[in-house]
């Protein structure tokens, strides 16, 4: 439980940041098509 607890913060941060850089492709495709 120790070791998973350590790792998980990582595994979110890199979910956090793949979620905003899709999130910026998605705006920015979006505000072209409009």
């Amino acid at each position: 439980a120790g070791t998973s607890e350590k790792i998980q913060p990582q595994i979110n941060a890199k979910a956090d940041a793949n979620r905003s850089g899709t999130v910026d492709k998605d705006e920015s495709i979006s505000t072209h098509l409009r």
